[in-house]
């Protein structure tokens, strides 16, 4: 059995200088953002996942970075299965279908 060291990360401007967060799966990005004194909907460029050191792109709103970036927008099969099990246990929801985006 492998175990595979997963993070998140939070890339950000701030002051015009790009700044990096890296911190464990636990945390939401949008959580931990606020929760560092960053605005998550003006500040933040880029969210992700970093799986075994490679960095794979979950959001990114800066289309110039995206295009330089674009072979690490692929998920497999588990990582998407993985997200939803993670969204449902954030919105405690069994049943009912996730919010749009999730």
């Amino acid at each position: 059995m492998r175990f595979y060291s997963e993070k998140k990360y939070i890339i950000y401007r701030k002051n015009g200088k790009l700044k990096h967060f890296i911190f464990p799966t636990c945390h939401s990005h949008f959580y931990f953002a606020r929760d560092n004194s960053i605005d998550y909907h003006n500040e933040v460029i880029e969210t992700g996942l970093l799986v075994e050191s490679k960095p794979i792109i979950v959001e990114c709103k800066d289309k110039r970075h995206l295009l330089r970036h674009s072979e690490s927008l692929l998920y497999s099969d588990k990582t998407i299965k993985a997200r939803e099990a993670e969204s449902r246990y954030l919105y405690k929801s069994k049943v009912y279908s996730l919010p749009i985006g999730d």
